[in-house]
């Protein structure tokens, strides 16, 4: 049906996976196409440890940055870090382990 896709990274042969050896390496290597997606109301559900969530929080306030300073409208990181409140548990969802 199309409606998902998986794009690997490997933390042990990154070469593999075009250089991306973790998730956050992956989004942030996709992040036109992340966010395009994301523009259109879709939704990051993150399952690993604490440290890839944090990771993976990381990568979305970054691309959320970029994406502002190309519409001509630029945020500061708190202003990013209220967005990013605003859509935890609706539209980026974690399941997350010690």
């Amino acid at each position: 049906m199309g409606a998902v896709q998986v794009r690997r990274a490997y933390s042990r042969e990154p070469d593999k996976t075009d250089g991306c050896k973790y998730v956050q390496d992956r989004l942030w290597a996709e992040r036109k196409e992340v966010v395009e997606l994301f523009e259109k109301g879709g939704k990051c559900f993150v399952c690993g440890s604490s440290e890839v969530g944090d990771a993976v929080k990381d990568v979305a306030l970054r691309m959320m940055l970029e994406r502002a300073k190309e519409m001509g409208k630029e945020k500061s990181v708190e202003e990013a870090k209220q967005w990013f409140e605003g859509i935890r548990n609706e539209r980026y969802a974690t399941d997350v382990f010690a």
